[in-house]
């Protein structure tokens, strides 16, 4: 164990110690041409040469000179150490940690890799400090910086809450990112636990964060993947990453030692885990519960607009239902009478009021006053025909283990086309990060026939070169069950004032057609900007962070009519929207075909 915290220590600090050793290279070397010149005049009595003492004036130039290349040399710490400051307060200041925050265990551990690497840092400069008030060693004297066991106990918080709810790395940094070395450091912790799984999709997530700053190489990288494979049991990609790590370095022997054992490996085994797909392997209960996987679960909220079976007096303004329980079916109906209608049924029953009553008579199992009112009243005629509204639910995309933890506000807004809006399913830190990507790359909007006054807007695809961007088709993909391997990029969209997309289908009548759209609306707007649906008479006003799902395919693959769609113009506001085309190439087993001609 005290290697363990020995090699992670290392990893935290190696990094930090080759800047500062080269900037005071400089210093040290003049240091030893001073001392070098002195040892020439020790031990010699000067006094009693003239000779000697004429030299001294040859000496007392070169002091000179060293001294001020020593000032030079230590003013070049000064400014390295001011860039640090400036770069640890642009870190702390953009990306701020407050109690709140801390909720967020990724922001706590990159809290505590801060304070470690980083701050830590700083000490090498202010140790040898010259200076008689040295504040900052006073202060590190009684700060309570954080050890390696605090960082590698952070880590192994990390990885239980994977476990325990089959969160990927991906989903737990879904708010705060980390960096290479900061993925990388977690992956070290879980390898060293024998937990090789979680250490190859660490490993993995900080492969993709390289850049050319990072702290750790790929050739690191490279060979602890291969190791995790190998560990985990899926021989395959270990030998794909070992054959990546010796594609690198050729001449390494003991790289291609170990590629040649993995594919011997191979031979005699038939059967190889899939290292890629967490699988919840548990029957613990606790576990379980945790997870919200009880015996008998409500349905929590599954809401929809109803017209109550084809009302014509509801179909201009169906009703809100919400489905409270299933067995019995339990149905609350939301907004059906306003206010003014209940103060009028209070006034109307207060002089009538008497002792409620039972089958029995007046007993103590029913303790109230009552009447009954007739439809002689108008309020009373009115309150049985008004509007239902929402369905609801929790929604965890049909099981989906990552949406366990966290599933999405799901609400039904037609039923043919069904429409679903979802609620909360983007933050506002991504949406602001999304904007700043896409401000300079924006261009004009074109249809099919190319730039028009059917639509005018400005918008940019965005890949998954952009880790917001992966995230956030993840997200889509979690909720809709869908495949996004033939969808499009995302599709961001700036409507200014009076910018509008007149009716339209989304398909595209092609091999591989748009099955369905995903529009997250990234602004709410103040007047104007709604998506409506004319054929069917929908209009959906956006709401920023929530998004709407629909499908312009009939199962069959023809095309639904009722999908026409349009972008009201903008009177006022700033519409933002992404839009996510999603293609039938890969949602074979996921949304079957029809075979029926209405279907």
């Amino acid at each position: 164990m005290d290697a363990y915290k020995q090699s992670a220590s290392s990893l935290l600090d190696t990094y930090t110690s080759f800047c500062f050793e080269v900037l005071i290279m400089a210093v040290k070397e003049l240091t030893i041409l001073v001392v070098c010149s002195l040892i020439v005049c020790t031990g010699s009595e000067i006094f009693t040469s003239t000779d000697k003492i004429s030299h001294l004036f040859g000496e007392e130039k070169f002091l000179l000179d060293a001294f001020s290349l020593y000032i030079d040399a230590e003013e070049e710490i000064v400014k390295k150490m001011k860039r640090d400051l400036l770069l640890l307060q642009l870190g702390t200041y953009s990306d701020p940690v407050d109690p709140e925050q801390i909720k967020d265990p990724v922001a706590a551990f990159i809290l505590l890799i801060r304070l470690r690497s980083e701050w830590m840092s700083i000490e090498k400069y202010t140790s040898s400090s010259l200076s008689e008030y040295n504040v900052y060693q006073t202060v590190l004297e009684y700060a309570e910086i954080p050890q390696v066991e605090d960082l590698q106990g952070a880590a192994l918080g990390l990885i239980s809450l994977q476990e325990l709810y089959k969160l990927y790395p991906h989903n737990i940094t879904k708010e705060t990112s980390l960096n290479a070395a900061q993925a990388y450091f977690v992956g070290f912790v879980a390898y060293n636990e024998n937990k090789f799984q979680h250490a190859f999709l660490w490993f993995l997530y900080s492969l993709g964060r390289l850049t050319q700053y990072s702290t750790v190489t790929e050739n690191e990288l490279l060979r602890y993947l291969s190791d995790s494979a190998y560990h985990f049991g899926s021989l395959p990609v270990a030998i794909y990453f070992s054959q990546r790590l010796f594609n690198l370095d050729p001449t390494n022997e003991e790289v291609k030692v170990q590629l040649d054992l993995y594919r011997f490996l191979r031979y005699q085994k038939t059967s190889n885990k899939d290292i890629f797909t967490l699988i919840n392997e548990s029957s613990n209960s606790y576990e379980a519960l945790c997870r919200g996987e009880t015996s008998k679960r409500q349905m929590a909220l599954s809401c929809r607009y109803s017209t109550g079976g084809g009302n014509p007096r509801l179909m201009y303004a169906p009703v809100k239902e919400e489905v409270e329980w299933d067995e019995p079916r339990i149905i609350r109906y939301h907004d059906i009478i306003s206010d003014r209608d209940i103060e009028s049924l209070k006034n109307i029953s207060r002089p009538l009021l008497s002792r409620s009553e039972t089958i029995g008579g007046v007993t103590n199992i029913r303790t109230s006053q009552s009447v009954f009112l007739d439809e002689g009243y108008p309020v009373v005629a009115r309150t049985s025909k008004r509007q239902m509204a929402l369905s609801c639910r929790y929604s965890t995309g049909g099981g989906n283990p990552r949406l366990m933890y966290a599933p999405v506000k799901e609400e039904v807004e037609w039923d043919e086309p069904r429409i679903i809006r979802y609620h909360d399913i983007i933050s506002d830190r991504e949406i602001e990060i999304l904007k700043n990507i896409s401000r300079p790359l924006l261009s004009r909007s074109e249809t099919i026939g190319g730039v028009t006054n059917i639509r005018t807007s400005q918008s940019v695809f965005l890949d998954e070169g952009y880790p917001v961007v992966a995230r956030v088709n993840q997200r889509i993909a979690d909720i809709t069950g869908l495949s996004m391997k033939s969808a499009e990029h995302l599709h961001v969209q700036n409507y200014g004032i009076g910018g509008k997309y007149e009716p339209h289908y989304d398909e595209l009548d092609t091999e591989n057609d748009r099955i369905a759209t995903f529009l997250i609306y990234m602004s709410d707007v103040e007047i104007g900007g709604s998506t409506v649906f004319p054929k069917v008479g929908v209009a959906l006003k956006p709401k920023k962070g929530s998004a709407v799902l629909w499908y312009n395919l009939h199962k069959n693959g023809n095309v639904d009519l009722n999908t026409e769609h349009a972008g009201c113009p903008v009177l006022r506001g700033n519409k933002w929207v992404a839009n996510k085309w999603i293609h039938e190439y890969g949602q074979e087993f996921r949304r079957p075909c029809s075979l029926s001609y209405w279907k």
